[in-house]
């Protein structure tokens, strides 16, 4: 599918098969076109984002469904920790109503209005738990991967980025296919790591 725009802005899409352009009915380059936008999760990572934001945003999620989810056997095995945190939760109940009760006591001497402050976990399952992932990188210090040089952190991305391409459940058999744009990946590495992270990229594509 091609697209382009006239003179006045108005948009065309255009066929083109193995023998290049083809007229087909306007319905049906709009079928086209709509499975292709379902089929294909675009994900762009610009240069110079807080990379906190962009591990959230954009891989968090990515790398929890492989971690959890993208195994034979994953479904068993998340059962057995929400059971655990079940269990985790209802031993600390008490002790988080008995903390509701106090502060709800004296909070209604001032405020009649409030039948009860509740106090309570921010999670009750594996999901809610590990909504994002925390990342460090140990060099000679550990730390988050926020607080390492730019360079490094751009490098980490595209690794986490590998890792995702190459585990994404059912990758073959997906409907659904990724293209994740990164701007200027080499920004802020010395040369000689520009030049490694170069081979290193254009390695990954010959496993495509």
């Amino acid at each position: 599918m091609q697209l382009s725009y006239s003179k006045n802005n108005s948009k065309a899409w255009s066929f083109i098969g193995k023998k290049g352009f083809r007229n087909i009915k306007g319905e049906l380059t709009e079928k086209i076109v709509s499975a292709v936008r379902t089929s294909v999760k675009y994900k762009y990572l610009p240069v110079g984002r807080d990379i906190s934001y962009l591990i959230k945003n954009e891989l968090s999620n990515e790398l929890i469904q492989i971690l959890f989810g993208g195994y034979s056997g994953a479904v068993e095995y998340r059962r057995k920790i929400n059971i655990s945190i079940e269990n985790l939760l209802s031993s600390l109940k008490p002790k988080l109503d008995e903390g509701s009760e106090g502060v709800t006591s004296t909070m209604k001497e001032i405020f009649e209005e409030v039948s009860k402050l509740s106090l309570g976990l921010p999670f009750n399952s594996l999901e809610t738990l590990i909504s994002e992932l925390k990342i460090e990188i140990a060099d000679e210090y550990q730390t988050p991967i926020s607080s390492k040089g730019a360079g490094l952190q751009t490098s980490s991305l595209i690794f986490l980025l590998k890792y995702i391409a190459d585990n994404y459940p059912q990758r073959h058999n997906s409907i659904s296919t990724y293209i994740w744009a990164i701007e200027e990946p080499e920004s802020f590495l010395h040369p000689r790591k520009q030049r490694e992270m170069a081979r290193t990229l254009k390695s990954f594509t010959n496993e495509i």
